[in-house]
C-alpha cells in the first residue's frame, strides 16, 4: 500500500535566471544558522549589536516598525528565531472561537529547518491559542509552493496565494551577490502580496551616502565583509485580490520534505506489542515528531501522528497481520478511523479519507521519545470533547472498611477510557502532591502508561458492559486492561487478593494536565524479560510487586544494584547509567571511572564545561571583589569620601551581615527556581551592585551597597556545592568540587597582581579616581561571566535546560542519579524543614562538625607568615613570593585530595589525615622556636586545611541524597554557621597584639582539630550504623508496600 505525505512542499521550480553558483551559497548561507548559532541570536543581534553598533535598538525602533505593519494573514520570509513574530502576535486579540477568515495566520519561509521549527514553537509558547503556523522549506527567490489549490482565495493568472503583509527582516543583507541580483526577491514576493498589502523590512547598508557608523560596526564590518548600518526598505504594492486563507491539519502535522529524493527515504519497522500486526514505513528520516493534545492522544498515548497524504511516494507495508483484524473506533464527526490491537491494545495509526498517520509510539526501531517534540495546540479545535458512552460515577466509601487517610488529605477524581464504557471514581492524595511512575519499559513505551498505585479501595471501576480487556505481560496472574472499544489502557488488574492495589494510568483521569505533574523515571526496560518484538511467553507464577511497582530509591541502600538505562542511541549505540556503589572507581591517574560508558564519559565533559567553568570564573570575581574594598579604602577612597573612624570596619560588618544572613534563603529560593536563569540573574544583579560603588559620593550610600552585595555573592558557596550535586555521581563530586573551591585562592593570588595594574595605568582615566576603576574592573570580569551562566547552565536533570544537553543526555544524566538515589526537588514545607532540623541525626551532626572544620584554617586566614617574615626584615618582593606559596598549596592540595576521595572513597581517612598535618604544623609554631626552615614548612603545611572543604561538602550530598531540599538547607547552614563565628571569633583568638605567634590561635586551632576528628568518629558512627540498618532492610516488597500507601 503505498500513501503520501503532503506539507513541507518545497519548489521545484529552477531559477533561469540566477546561477548555481549564487543558489548554492544561498543555501550554504541559510544553513549556518544551526541549534547553537540560535541559541545566542537573539542575545548578539537584536540584544548587542542592534543597539551598540548599527545604533537601532529592538525593542525601540524595530520592533514596533515591524508591529505597526504586521496582518492577520502575514507572511514571514528569512524567520530567524521568530523573535519579532512571536512578540506581535501577544498584541493580537485572541478569538479561540474565530473562524479560519478571521483568525490570526501565519506563515513562514525558510531554506532552513531549524529556523522554521525555532521559529514556529516560539509563536506558540507565545500565543498557545493560536492556529500552529504553517512552515514551507523555500527559497524566496524562486516559486513557492503556496497557490490557491490549497483552499486559499489567489489572483487569477498566478493562482498564487496572497498575503495583506510580507517582511523580510535581517535577510537581504545575508543573501550572496550585487543588489541587482538582490532586488529580484522583491519581484518574486510581489506575487504573493494583496491589493493593498504590504511588503516591508530591515537590512544592514553598506558604506556610503549618509551612512555613518561608530568603532563597533567598523569592527563587525570588518567581519562581515561590508554591511552597514540599519535602514528600512519599506515598499507598498498593490495588486487585486483579498487572500483567503486554508490549512488542512494533515498538511500542518508533517515533518518531511519533498525535497529528500525518495531513494533517500529510510525504513522504520514497527508494530503492536503482542507481534500480531508488523508493518514497515519508507520515509525521510525522522527529525522530530508532533505532539498533539486532543482528547484521544492523550488518553491512548499517541504520539505521532506521522501523516502521508494519498499522492506521495512514501510507502506503508504490511509485513505480518492483517489491517481488517485491527480494531476500529471512530469518534466525533466519525470522519478518522483509529485502528488498534485488539489483541494488546497498541494503537497503530489513524486513517482519513485522504491520508493516513501512524502512531509514532509503535515504531520499534526508533527511539521517539528522545525526538524533538513539535507540539501541536489540538484540544481547543472544533467542539468540546464529551465520552459518547456512560455517566460519571461516585466513589462509595465502603462498609465495614475506614479510610486509612484523614478526608481532608484526598481529593475525589473521574475518569474514563476515551469512549466513556470503562468509567471510575478515585480517592487519592492530590496528583500535585504524588510522584507518577513514567516506566520505559516495552509496554508503557509503546502506550506511553504513565501509573500511580491506589489500593482496590481507593479506585472504583464501573464496567457494566466488560469492555475491559486483560493484556497479560509480566505474569499470568496480572494483566493491563484496556477498553476493547476505543483502545484505551485505564488500569491493570491483580488476580492475588492480598496485593492491595489497582495501578491507574493517569492519563484517563479527566480535568488534569499530565504534562504539570511530578514523574519519577523507572528503568522497565532493562528488567528481565527482554523484549523481542513478540508477547513475552508468560511465567506459572504470582505477579510480585516490584515487577509492577518500582520501590522506592532510599540513599540508604546503596548495596542495591542501580538499573541501566538502555535507551536507543541516535547512533545506534546504547545509553547506559554505570550502576551504584559498589562499583569499580578510578585510578587516581584516570579522570573517569572503569565503568563509565562512552555515552556517559560524552556527559561528564559536557558537564564539567557547561557548569565547573561558569561556577569556577563566577567565585573568581567574587573573591576578587571582596578584596577590592580593602585596596580602595588605601589607594584613596578614604581620603575622598573622608572616612578617618571606624567607616571600613563598619562596612566590612554591613557586608558580612548580608554575606551571612541570606546565604539560607537565598540557597533554599534556588531549589524552587530555574537555576539555570536564578544563578547567573544573582551574578548580575551582583556585578551591577558593584559597579554602582564607584559612583558613590558617601560612606552612606556604599553600606547600603554593599550589603547587597553581600546578599547576593554570600550564598553562592553552598548553592554552587548544591547544584553539583544535582548532576554528579559520589565518585566525581570531590575533584569537581575542588575545582570549584580553588577559585578562591587563585582570586586571592590574581586580585592584588590586577588591582595594582588597574590603580597604576587607569588612575585618572576619564576623570575617574583609580580606586573607583576597582570596582568598574569587578563589573567588567563579572558581565561575560553572568552570560556565559544563561547560556550554558544545563538547568536540572529534571528541568533541565536542552540547548546543549540532547534528551538522550538527560535520559541518562536521570538514570546516573537515580542509581546515586539522588532525588528530585519538591515543594518546600515548614514540615520538610521541622523534620530536618528535628528529625534524624544529618542535620546537628554535619553542622557541628562543619563549625569545627570553618575554624580550624585560623593559619592562613590571619596572616601570621608576613607577619613574621615583615618581623624578620625580609624585602615586600620576598614577602609577596613566600606568601603566594600557601595559596598555591591549598589549591594544589585541595585537587589531589578531590582526586583521591573520587578513586578510593575513603573521605574520612582524607579529613583525618588533614586533620593530623594541622595539628602538627600547629604545635611547631605554637612552640615558635624551630628552625627557620620547620617554621616554613609549618606555615607552609597549614595551607593544606582547607584541602578538605570539596571533601566535606561532596560528602554532605552524599549523606543527603533522599532530599533534594535537606541537601540545600544543611549544605547552606554548614557554610553559614561557619561564616557567622567566623566573623568575631577570631577577634578574640587571633589577637593583633600577639601576633606573629598566635600562642592562643595556634592552640585553638589545634583544639578545634581534635574536636573535629572526635565529631568524624560522631559522623562515621551514624553514617555507618545507617547503612547497615538499610542492608538489613526488606528493601523490595516492603519499599513497594510503603510507596503504595504513601500513594492513597
Amino acid at each position: 500500500m503505498v500513501i503520501s505525505n503532503g506539507t513541507h512542499k518545497t519548489s521545484q521550480v529552477s531559477s533561469s535566471t540566477l546561477d548555481d553558483d549564487t543558489k548554492e551559497k544561498r543555501g550554504l548561507g541559510a544553513y549556518i544558522y544551526n541549534s547553537w548559532v540560535l541559541n545566542i541570536y537573539d542575545i548578539w543581534v537584536l540584544g548587542i549589536s542592534n543597539s551598540y553598533a548599527w545604533r537601532c535598538p529592538t525593542s525601540s525602533v524595530l520592533l514596533p516598525f515591524f508591529k505597526a505593519n504586521f496582518s492577520s494573514n502575514h507572511l514571514d520570509v528569512g524567520v530567524g528565531t521568530g523573535y519579532f513574530l512571536a512578540e506581535a502576535v501577544l498584541d493580537q486579540p485572541v478569538t479561540p472561537n474565530a473562524d479560519k477568515h478571521g483568525a490570526q495566520q501565519i506563515t513562514l519561509v525558510d531554506l532552513n529547518p531549524n529556523c522554521l521549527s525555532t521559529a514556529a514553537a516560539r509563536i506558540k509558547a507565545a500565543q498557545p491559542t493560536l492556529a500552529p503556523a504553517r512552515t514551507v522549506a523555500g527559497d524566496a527567490f524562486e516559486s513557492l509552493p503556496l497557490n490557491s489549490s490549497n483552499g486559499s482565495v489567489g489572483d487569477e493568472g498566478t493562482g498564487n496565494e496572497k498575503f495583506d503583509s510580507i517582511s523580510l527582516f535581517y535577510l537581504l543583507h545575508c543573501l550572496p551577490g550585487p543588489c541587482s541580483d538582490k532586488a529580484r526577491i522583491f519581484e518574486n514576493l510581489k506575487t504573493y502580496l494583496a491589493a493593498d498589502g504590504t511588503l516591508y523590512g530591515a537590512t544592514i547598508l553598506g558604506r556610503g551616502g549618509n551612512v555613518h557608523f561608530n568603532w563597533f560596526a567598523s569592527a563587525l564590518m570588518v567581519l562581515g565583509k561590508g554591511k552597514k548600518d540599519v535602514k528600512f526598505a519599506v515598499e507598498r504594492f498593490n495588486q487585486y485580490n483579498k487572500p483567503q486563507w486554508s490549512q488542512d491539519f494533515n498538511r500542518t502535522t508533517n515533518t518531511m520534505s519533498a525535497k529528500v529524493d525518495p531513494a533517500d527515504f529510510k525504513t522504520y519497522h514497527g508494530g503492536c506489542h503482542c507481534g500480531a500486526f508488523k508493518y514497515a514505513i519508507r520515509i525521510p528520516e525522522l527529525k522530530d515528531v508532533m505532539a498533539c493534545n486532543c482528547s484521544i492522544c492523550i488518553k491512548n498515548g499517541i504520539l505521532g501522528n506521522i501523516w502521508f497524504l494519498d499522492d506521495g511516494p512514501e510507502e506503508f507495508i504490511i509485513e505480518k497481520g492483517d489491517v481488517d483484524a485491527l480494531k476500529k473506533y471512530v469518534f466525533g464527526p466519525k470522519n478518522k478511523v483509529y485502528r488498534f490491537c485488539g489483541v494488546c491494545g497498541t494503537n497503530i495509526f489513524v486513517k482519513s479519507p485522504e491520508a493516513i498517520g501512524v502512531n509514532a509510539r509503535s515504531l520499534a526501531d526508533v527511539d521517539v521519545e528522545a525526538l524533538p517534540w513539535r507540539h501541536y495546540e489540538n484540544f481547543k479545535r472544533g467542539p468540546q470533547y464529551a465520552p459518547e458512552f456512560g455517566e460519571q460515577v461516585e466513589w462509595k466509601k465502603p462498609e465495614e472498611k475506614a479510610e486509612e487517610n484523614a478526608e481532608d488529605d484526598l481529593v475525589t477524581y473521574y475518569g474514563n477510557c476515551h469512549c466513556g464504557k470503562i468509567r471510575y471514581a478515585l480517592r487519592s492524595k492530590s496528583l500535585d502532591d504524588l510522584e507518577v511512575m513514567q516506566c520505559n519499559c516495552s509496554m508503557c513505551g509503546k502506550n506511553s502508561h504513565r501509573h500511580i498505585y491506589p489500593t482496590r479501595t481507593a479506585l472504583q471501576v464501573h464496567d457494566p458492559e466488560g469492555v475491559a480487556t486483560g493484556y497479560n505481560v509480566l505474569s499470568k496472574d496480572s494483566a493491563q486492561n484496556f477498553c476493547s472499544y476505543c483502545g484505551t489502557f485505564v488500569f491493570v488488574s491483580i488476580d492475588d487478593e492480598s496485593v492491595d492495589m489497582r495501578p491507574l494510568n493517569v492519563r484517563t483521569i479527566d480535568n488534569i494536565d499530565i504534562y504539570k505533574l511530578k514523574y519519577k523515571m523507572y528503568d522497565g526496560r532493562s528488567k528481565p524479560p527482554v523484549y523481542t518484538g513478540e508477547r513475552h511467553k508468560l511465567p506459572e507464577k504470582k505477579v510480585y510487586l516490584e515487577d509492577i511497582t518500582p520501590a522506592p530509591y532510599s540513599h540508604q541502600q546503596y548495596d542495591r544494584a542501580a538499573s541501566e538505562v538502555l535507551s536507543a542511541h541516535s547512533q545506534g549505540e546504547p545509553v547506559t547509567a554505570s550502576p551504584a556503589p559498589p562499583a569499580p572507581r578510578q585510578k587516581v591517574w584516570q579522570y573517569f571511572s572503569v565503568d563509565d560508558t562512552p555515552a556517559e564519559r560524552r556527559l561528564i565533559l559536557k558537564l564539567d564545561g557547561l557548569i565547573i567553568v561558569f561556577l569556577f570564573l563566577a567565585y573568581w570575581a567574587k573573591v576578587l571583589d571582596q578584596s577590592a574594598t580593602s585596596t580602595a579604602y588605601v589607594s584613596g577612597m578614604k581620603e575622598d569620601l573622608n572616612l578617618y573612624g571606624n567607616e571600613l570596619n563598619y562596612l566590612n560588618t554591613v557586608f558580612q551581615c548580608g554575606f551571612i544572613a541570606m546565604q539560607i534563603p537565598m540557597t533554599m529560593l534556588m531549589t524552587r527556581l530555574p537555576v539555570n536563569y536564578f544563578l547567573p540573574a544573582a551574578d548580575l544583579l551582583w556585578g551591577v551592585f558593584t559597579l554602582v560603588q564607584y559612583k558613590v559620593t558617601n560612606v552612606h550610600q556604599l553600606y547600603a551597597f554593599r550589603f547587597f552585595v553581600g546578599v547576593l555573592g554570600g550564598f553562592f558557596f553552598p548553592a554552587a556545592m548544591w547544584y553539583m550535586g544535582c548532576w554528579y555521581k559520589r565518585s566525581e563530586l570531590s575533584r569537581r568540587g575542588a575545582f570549584f573551591f580553588i577559585a578562591s585562592q587563585v582570586g586571592s593570588m590574581s586580585s592584588s597582581y590586577i588591582q595594582a595594574g588597574a590603580y597604576s595605568h587607569l588612575d585618572g582615566r576619564y576623570g575617574i579616581e583609580g580606586w573607583r576603576w576597582l570596582y568598574i574592573i569587578c563589573f567588567a570580569c563579572t558581565i561575560p561571566i553572568a552570560v556565559l551562566g544563561f547560556v550554558c547552565l544545563p538547568g536540572t536533570p529534571e528541568s533541565p535546560n536542552f540547548r546543549f544537553l540532547t534528551a538522550e543526555d538527560v535520559e541518562l544524566a536521570r538514570a546516573r542519579m537515580a542509581s546515586e538515589h539522588r532525588q528530585a526537588r519538591q515543594k518546600i514545607t515548614v514540615k520538610i524543614i521541622r523534620d530536618v532540623i528535628f528529625k534524624g541525626w544529618h542535620f546537628w551532626v554535619l553542622v557541628v562538625f562543619a563549625f569545627f572544620f570553618s575554624q580550624a584554617d585560623g593559619v592562613v586566614s590571619n596572616s601570621g607568615l608576613p607577619l613574621w617574615l615583615k618581623e624578620q626584615n625580609y624585602s615586600i618582593e620576598d614577602i609577596n613570593i613566600f606568601t603566594t606559596a600557601s595559596p598555591a598549596v591549598t589549591i594544589v592540595s585541595s585537587i589531589i585530595w578531590g582526586i583521591i576521595a573520587d578513586a578510593y572513597d575513603c573521605k574520612a581517612s582524607l579529613i583525618g589525615l588533614t586533620a593530623a598535618l594541622n595539628i602538627f604544623a600547629c604545635i611547631c609554631l605554637a612552640i615558635w622556636d624551630i628552625p627557620v626552615g620547620l617554621k616554613f614548612f609549618a606555615f607552609y603545611l597549614s595551607g593544606t586545611a582547607d584541602a578538605i572543604a570539596s571533601i566535606i561538602y561532596a560528602w554532605a550530598n552524599e549523606i543527603c541524597a533522599g532530599n533534594a531540599e535537606e541537601r540545600a538547607l544543611i549544605i547552606s547552614t554548614m557554610n553559614t554557621i561557619g561564616n557567622a563565628f567566623g566573623a568575631w571569633l577570631p577577634l578574640l583568638v587571633w589577637k593583633t597584639t600577639d601576633a606573629p605567634r598566635y600562642l592562643i590561635g595556634y592552640n585553638w586551632t589545634i583544639a578545634l582539630d581534635v574536636s573535629m576528628v572526635a565529631m568524624l568518629f560522631v559522623l562515621c558512627h551514624f553514617w555507618n550504623r545507617e547503612q547497615r540498618e538499610a542492608r538489613q532492610t526488606d528493601k523490595i516488597d516492603e519499599g513497594a508496600i510503603r510507596s503504595v500507601k504513601s500513594a492513597v
